[in-house]
């Protein structure tokens, strides 16, 4: 159990991380498709 939750810890901050990068590339898409339908 208290390896389960040592190795949880990480994971959370790499799942973190990803939705911070997914953030990101959704945000430069949304502003590439905007600037081409001006």
């Amino acid at each position: 159990m208290n390896n389960k939750m040592s190795y949880s810890i990480p994971q959370i901050s790499v799942f973190y991380v990803n939705i911070d990068l997914f953030l990101k590339i959704n945000g430069i898409l949304v502003i590439a498709v905007c600037r081409n339908l001006r």
